[in-house]
């Protein structure tokens, strides 16, 4: 798994999660790479829908062969929906808001999946994904929002979240 923090990008100071090689900035180890960033357990108890995952990513890529996907978990791991297909090439930082109001109310997993399928065309930079934030929009005030340590973990500095590392 190649996720680990980095100082070469970052959506916000000074770090965010990268999945590529330091030093190459390439996802190109001559065989296929897949690989995930996952959360630790996240209770969206309370929340009120609207809910809404929100990060800012960088993703250089194979074109319509490498996947860069969100998935959500609601048991543990037992099972993953994909909750993002795909995320479309930036070659700089942007910000991505994805619906889980159907998560209200449970407890969820986060999972940044990455794929190159193929050992062959992966000399791209790979991709980045920083300021994770789950937000309500209706009901008590919620905001959830993770500061990069820039040890490979995030800390909640909302109200309670865990932290996301990369595994």
């Amino acid at each position: 798994n190649l996720w680990h923090s980095t100082t070469h990008r970052y959506g916000s100071p000074t770090h965010a999660q990268y999945y590529g090689v330091e030093g190459t900035f390439t996802y190109n180890l001559s065989a296929t790479t897949p690989g995930n960033l996952q959360s630790p357990s996240i209770s969206l108890a309370g929340f009120t829908t609207p809910i809404a995952l929100s990060f800012n990513y960088f993703l250089d890529a194979e074109p319509g062969f490498d996947d860069a996907s969100v998935l959500v978990s609601a048991d543990g791991g037992g099972t993953w929906t994909r909750v993002y297909d795909m995320l479309p090439l930036t070659w700089v930082f942007v910000n991505q808001t994805i619906g889980i109001s159907a998560y209200a109310g449970k407890d969820i997993l986060l999972r940044f999946n990455f794929n190159t399928f193929d050992s062959i065309a992966n000399a791209y930079e790979g991709w980045y994904v920083d300021d994770v934030k789950i937000t309500a929009s209706v009901g008590p005030p919620i905001s959830k929002v993770y500061r990069n340590n820039g040890n490979g973990t995030f800390t909640d500095i909302g109200a309670g979240l865990p932290g996301i590392s990369g595994g």
